[in-house]
């Protein structure tokens, strides 16, 4: 569990000497701030309320992080008794799953949630598997599960890398737009008169780049 509830009821994350509180079950929960695991919350009185609780790593941490505070380890069900590592305003419940799982585990949390999708961190099994895309019509206008395909497609990048790839292609969107700023004549200055080859020419006569 990364994130526990304050005195004040607010979400916080596990730092040393921090008082908190289980949102599932309300018991006292204690920071584990040690130099190997990622930080997080464990419960005073051992165990875990939540029976589908798995080790946190950072992988999951990064993922929860895209998101705001509020969506991360939504506590669900009549008796609080699961929490889905995300949970969209829309009710979309998104499982991060780090390491394997049963089919019937699957099953058992697809039932559950309802409205979910997982993600899987698949960077050891990538060359393994064939991946393919699909977006249920009732999901095209969330921006997050184009991002999630996108970055589960591309499933040996790293966040990292992911961020670097994105950093370029606006360095090289910057430099297109440069380029356009640069031009003899603007494109709202040609009359629609003119032929393809003299809009060619009022850009300097380059006609490769034109004819691709």
């Amino acid at each position: 569990m990364l994130y526990a509830h304050d005195e004040l009821g607010q979400l916080i994350e596990a730092r040393k000497g921090a008082i908190a509180y289980c949102p599932g079950c309300g018991s006292q929960v204690r920071p584990k701030c040690g130099a190997i695991v990622t930080h997080h919350w464990a419960h005073v009185n051992g165990g875990d309320c939540d029976a589908w609780s798995e080790p946190e790593s950072d992988w999951h941490k990064g993922w929860k992080e895209y998101f705001p505070m509020y969506c991360r380890e939504v506590v669900m069900g009549e008796h609080n008794e699961h929490r889905a590592d995300v949970r969209l305003d829309n009710g979309l419940v998104i499982e991060l799953q780090h390491s394997s799982i049963s089919p019937e585990t699957i099953a058992e949390r697809e039932q559950f949630y309802g409205s979910m999708v997982w993600l899987f961190d698949a960077r050891e099994f990538a060359k393994n598997v064939y991946i393919s895309s699909y977006k249920d019509a009732s999901l095209a206008d969330l921006s997050v599960v184009e991002s999630i395909e996108k970055a589960s497609n591309a499933a040996e990048i790293s966040v990292k890398e992911f961020r670097e790839r994105q950093t370029e292609f606006e360095q090289a969107l910057q430099k297109v737009n440069a380029r356009i700023a640069s031009l003899p004549i603007a494109v709202t200055e040609i009359g629609f008169g003119e032929t393809a080859y003299s809009l060619i020419d009022a850009f300097g006569g380059e006609k490769d780049c034109f004819l691709a």
